[in-house]
């Protein structure tokens, strides 16, 4: 009886001894199983790092790859030298462009534009009126040549405006010009930098902004830009204008 009793505790021992270590090699093959899941995701991350310029999903609103991804890219590619490359992806190909757009301005100076447009600011008399046409043409222009061309050439006719106001009414060349003068300027710079949000070609920076994403295969549509910037545009443009015109009406000349 003894023998048998002994017996049964060596069978019962080893059967828990065979659990355990069935249940450590369950354990081991689990985490062997993650390891290589693990292993596995690591390698697909890899692949589709690869594989997302070729991926991304369009974005609904500018008609463009989405830009989150693009700022993905960059970060997994590691770009150590941001400066090199930044100055690398510049698109080098608007300087003749922007160059010829001062031209431009400078032959519409030529054949005598500038004084032609001098001329009709002078026929105003009232600040609001000037400033909204300024803002506005301004607005226009820049659809037409550009933000900083365009801020060239209305900066030449103001200025052209205060000589004709001091000449017609012989203040020398140190008269203060017309009194709408200070709003036009403030109007001008409104137009200039509200402007650019119209069309693609309205601000050189929207163009090289277009540019580098290009070279990313990231296609920045222009009807898709525009028929959203024209909307706003104009709206900006009078706002802004209007709070202008009552600071200069009524606070900085009291």
């Amino acid at each position: 009886e003894e023998d048998d009793d002994h017996g049964a505790d060596h069978v019962e021992m080893s059967s828990q001894l065979s659990g355990t270590i069935g249940t450590k090699a369950t354990a081991m093959t689990n985490m062997t199983n993650m390891t290589n899941i693990k292993g596995m995701d690591s390698i697909n991350e890899n692949m589709n790092m690869h594989n997302t310029l070729d991926t991304r999903v369009t974005h609904d609103t500018f008609q463009t790859y989405d830009s989150n991804q693009l700022l993905y890219d960059k970060l997994k590619l590691k770009i150590e030298t941001f400066a090199f490359d930044a100055l690398w992806e510049l698109p080098w190909k608007l300087i003749p462009f922007v160059f010829g757009l001062f031209i431009l301005v400078k032959f519409m100076e030529r054949i005598g534009l500038v004084l032609f447009l001098a001329k009709l600011l002078l026929n105003i008399e009232n600040t609001w009126a000037a400033m909204f046409i300024v803002g506005f043409t301004a607005t226009i222009l820049c659809q037409c040549v550009n933000n900083q061309p365009m801020t060239v050439l209305m900066s030449f006719v103001l200025d052209q405006c205060k000589t004709e106001y001091n000449n017609d009414n012989d203040l020398g060349d140190d008269g203060p010009g017309p009194p709408w003068l200070t709003g036009a300027f403030f109007a001008l710079a409104i137009g200039a930098n509200l402007g650019g949000n119209g069309t693609p070609i309205a601000s050189l920076a929207v163009l090289m902004w277009q540019g580098i994403l290009a070279k990313w295969k990231i296609y920045l549509t222009y009807f898709g830009f525009s028929k959203r910037g024209i909307g706003v545009t104009p709206l900006l443009v009078a706002a802004c204008v209007s709070i202008v015109a009552i600071e200069v009406q009524y606070i900085f000349k009291s």
